[in-house]
This record gives C-alpha cells, structure tokens and sequence, in this order.
C-alpha cells in the first residue's frame, strides 16, 4: 500500500530463501489480512538461488537482497528498514489468516486462539508466564497467555525494539527467536493478548526444526547460557530453567544423540556444558508424553536407554504415512 513514512502503521517483515512455491500466497494472504490498515510488505531475500525475486517483480512490496546470512541477518535487515509503528513477521511458507482487528497501544501485542486469559499484562508474576509459554509449559493454566516462542503471530512497537536494542542473535542457528522473544518480555513495560488465530503455520518437514544438525549441541549451549544472563533479571525463574534445560536435552536426543554413533559422549559434553543449572535429576515437567518419557528414560537407566527409545520412535514415524498438519497459532 503506498503511504508516507509518517502513516505506515504496520511493518510485516517477510525473509525468503528459495521461496518460489510459496511466496505469492504468503504475499497475497498479507495483503488481505492487512487491508484496513496502512502498512508496507519488506522481503528480504536471503541469497535465493531459485526464481524467488523475479516472482516478486510487480508486487506492492520493498525487497531487499542479501548474500545468504540465515534468517536471523534477513529479519535484522527488515527491522533497520521498517518504517512502521509497529512491526510484525511471517516466514515465506506460512499464511495470515482473516483480517487484523484494531490495534490498542502495547509494546507487545500477541495473538493466539489458545489463550486463556487475554487482556494487557504488566509486572513481574506475568512477565514469568510469559516467559514459560514462550516453551509452551502450563498450558492447562486457566491464565496460559499462548505466547509462541516464534517471532510470529506479534506485532512489537518498532520504538521499543529501537530503545532497547532488540535484534535477532546471529550467532544463533536455533531457537534465535525464542531469545529476541525472551528479551522483549523482559524489557516491556506491557504486553496485550488477544485471543485470535492469525497466523497459519504450514509444517513443512524440510524446516530447520525437524532437520538433523551436527551444531545443534553448540548452539544450545549457547542458548542456554544467554537465556540464564536474561532470566537473571527476572527472580523466582530457576524452575522454568531446569525445565528448558531437560526439554532441550530432549531435542538434543531425537535430532542429535539418537542419528551419531558416537552418543554417549556428546552427552557427557551437554552434561558438562550445563553442570552449573542441573539438579540430580533432570525435570520430567514437559508438555508432550514422548518428551517426558524420554527425561524419565535417562533420569532412571541413563542415555542408552533414551537414544534405543528414541530410534525405535523415529523408525516408526518413518515408516508410517507422513503428513504435517497445518496448525493455525
């Protein structure tokens, strides 16, 4: 929509890479969901070796092209050249959904259809159920806030990210999101939910959330380690640490441990990486059966058990029809 800078209300960011099957319904979806209010569409394509940015030609949006840098440089880019009061992000694969109602002020705004409670948030006891839904812990809660560890499904007042320096972790290959997601919520001074669907997640199994990574340990080593120096500021949090510690040794198990032979001491190095966090036993407090069970396998056998778990769980998804069902957040 062409508007000046000074009445752009809404900045959606959209990084691609390779998106050329995808893009266009992304963009349309924008554009509808969008429409009553003045906003402008920023792709920044992540060195697409595909016919993504031809595709984008003659499309009402401003397109930045980098060399690829991954998703979080791309989002970066689009946050330094929005010019909107408000930001917000969809990846290339996903949709938006219906239409998005009026805006009240809020440093945060998150929407999901699975909020118990939607309403402004303020002070420290909120910002701590914040903090666990972003893993999507307590969900049963009659106070649950649904607010999704991804940078989706938000709009973030582009003055306070600017105040307060809030990017995307470079040095993060996963779980990036969740710790730009876990600095606002510590920085704002208040967050709204709403209790709307809004963002369509299309589940494809290509993405890096279900993909083998031989980094995944480093990189969640460093994760937790930065998330300790944020969760620092926010007291009463060692519960929800030793929570995060064990659901990340779960992924750690499926998409790590359980594909390399050498397993055993990997572990011993996850072990040693986040000594000073762990109790004798690892917290069984997770959301999903095949995570909880995992944790117990290792707490009473050790990682033999939950590496032999974890292949036979994977060979029979395997082995059974795949599909990955669309999930509206």
């Amino acid at each position: 929509m062409g508007c000046q800078q000074n009445q752009i209300e809404i900045s959606l960011i959209i990084p691609t890479f390779n998106s050329a099957k995808s893009i266009l319904p992304t963009l349309e979806s924008a554009s509808r969901f969008l429409k009553d209010h003045q906003f402008e569409i920023i792709v920044v394509d992540d060195g697409s070796s595909d016919n993504t940015v031809s595709l984008l030609q003659g499309h009402a949006c401003r397109i930045f092209l980098n060399k690829h840098s991954g998703v979080s440089h791309a989002r970066n880019v689009g946050l330094d050249h929005a010019r909107g009061k408000y930001v917000m992000f969809c990846d290339a694969d996903d949709l938006l959904v219906g239409q998005l109602p009026a805006i009240s002020p809020s440093d945060i705004i998150s929407y999901s259809q699975h909020c118990h409670n939607p309403g402004t948030y303020r002070g420290i006891e909120s910002k701590r159920q914040m903090l666990a839904s972003l893993f999507g812990f307590n969900q049963t809660s009659k106070d649950f806030p649904a607010y999704y560890g991804g940078p989706v499904s938000k709009l973030f007042r582009r003055d306070f990210l600017n105040k307060y320096e809030l990017r995307f972790d470079e040095q993060l290959s996963n779980s990036e999101d969740v710790l730009f997601n876990t600095q606002a919520i510590i920085a704002a001074k208040s967050i709204t939910t709403v209790k709307q669907g809004i963002y369509l997640y299309q589940g494809h199994v290509e993405s890096a959330t279900h993909r083998f990574s031989s980094k995944l340990l480093d990189n969640h080593l460093l994760f937790i380690n930065k998330m300790d120096g944020e969760l620092q500021l926010i007291p009463k949090c060692h519960q929800l640490i030793q929570q995060i510690l064990s659901l990340y040794l779960y992924q750690l198990v499926f998409r790590y441990l359980a594909l390399i032979p050498n397993y055993r001491s990997e572990y011993r190095r996850w072990q040693r990486g986040v000594i000073k966090f762990r109790t004798a036993k690892w917290n069984t407090d997770l959301q999903r059966w095949v995570e909880r069970t995992t944790i117990k396998l290792i707490n009473h056998f050790d990682i033999q058990a939950a590496v032999q778990f974890a292949r036979l769980y994977l060979l029979i998804k395997h082995l059974k029809p795949h599909s990955v069902n669309d999930q509206l957040l």
